[in-house]
């Protein structure tokens, strides 16, 4: 129980100003760190330190850098950042 980690995902700006359900929206979630938006085919992986997901396109440019956690500033490794499996819809 100690490895799980709460993963966040931040909410795009158009899915959570309307009264419609969250599946009705087409760009539900984006990057907590650029705000892009997530979707299956977009590589994402989750900050240990933080649990938000970023793309990995974020991690490649911003977070390997300076290896500093953009949301709260905690030190990463690479063993804190963790690529998500992609996977499709079924159809």
């Amino acid at each position: 129980m100690k490895d799980v980690i709460d993963v966040k995902f931040k909410l795009a700006n158009n899915a959570d100003k309307k009264n419609r359900p969250l599946v009705a929206v087409r760009d539900r979630y984006v990057c907590a760190v650029t705000g892009d938006v997530l979707g299956n085919s977009v590589p994402c992986a989750v900050l240990r330190t933080s649990g938000y997901v970023v793309t990995m396109d974020c991690v490649n440019r911003l977070i390997k850098l300076d290896m500093i956690d953009p949301i709260n500033g905690a030190k990463l490794t690479d063993y804190d950042i963790i690529p998500m499996q992609r996977g499709g819809t079924g159809k």
